[in-house]
């Protein structure tokens, strides 16, 4: 590298999208309605891992401006929410893709995870009602420790993937087999060996606009339209239309590459 791209790097240059944002006066979801629009709100775990007992809907569904209520037991016909490129494992082994409910119908296995969604009329209804919602849960031990969770006699998270191993993938050298096995002997001849345990944190972006998300559909030609924080319209809508069980052709996206460009 040379000093003069250091140089060049180095040198500030503002950003074209933080002028409006920080004056608010950038658009967000909020900012931009569709006709007739209506608001969800979702229920989630409390719990790491849990079986779900029952789901009691009825006071939600009788609040006021409630439209609908959901449990999984809605959601027939709506597809793995787990998408992955497929990966070849150690011998062969293909990845192992649990299917992963867009509403939790018998356990859940993260805090967070959505067992139920309420669609009202505005926000405030919308979450009025979520909190009418009730959830029997009985709580089973979760894993949080990579290390437990391979140990043999853990806890395991999906059934489908036996030691809670979703692929044992040997990495991208011209012949993993050989390279893995060459790794291992280099160790084994080694006269001393460290072995460090690594903490690696968990990153997550903290976006000014979450992922929000407009969707509406048009009777008209049997299409939807998704409008969202994103930034790739046609991997989203790929991904998407498997999942909804509707042709890619009758599903549109539009993403926001930024909160100041939506609109």
């Amino acid at each position: 590298m040379e000093a003069k791209t250091v140089e060049g790097s180095a040198r500030y240059r503002p950003r074209l999208e933080d002028d409006p944002l920080v004056r608010g006066l950038g658009r967000y979801a909020a900012d931009v309605p569709l006709p007739g629009q209506a608001q969800a709100y979702f229920v989630r775990s409390p719990h790491a891992f849990a079986d779900i007992r029952s789901i009691d809907t009825a006071a939600a569904k009788a609040a006021p401006g409630v439209v609908g209520v959901f449990t999984a037991a809605d959601m027939d016909g709506i597809g793995n929410v787990s998408q992955h490129p497929p990966l070849a494992g150690r011998g062969g082994q293909k990845l192992i893709v649990p299917h992963r409910p867009a509403l939790a119908g018998t356990t859940v296995r993260h805090v967070g995870e959505a067992v139920a969604v309420v669609i009202a009329e505005t926000l405030a209804a919308a979450q009025d009602a979520a909190e009418l919602v009730t959830v029997e849960y009985e709580e089973r031990t979760p894993v949080v420790d990579l290390r437990e969770a391979v140990r043999e006699g853990a806890v395991q998270v999906w059934p489908e993937a036996p030691g809670n191993i979703a692929v044992d993938w040997p990495g991208m050298a011209a012949d993993p087999e050989a390279n893995a096995k060459e790794v291992d002997r280099i160790i084994a001849s080694a006269a001393h060996v460290a072995r460090v345990v690594v903490v690696h944190p968990r990153i997550m972006v903290q976006s000014m606009e979450s992922r929000g998300a407009t969707a509406s559909y048009d009777p008209a030609n049997d299409s939807y339209f998704l409008r969202c924080c994103s930034q790739s319209a046609r991997s989203l809508r790929d991904g998407l239309a498997p999942i909804v069980g509707v042709p890619a052709q009758r599903l549109r996206s539009s993403p926001k590459t930024s909160a100041a460009r939506s609109g």
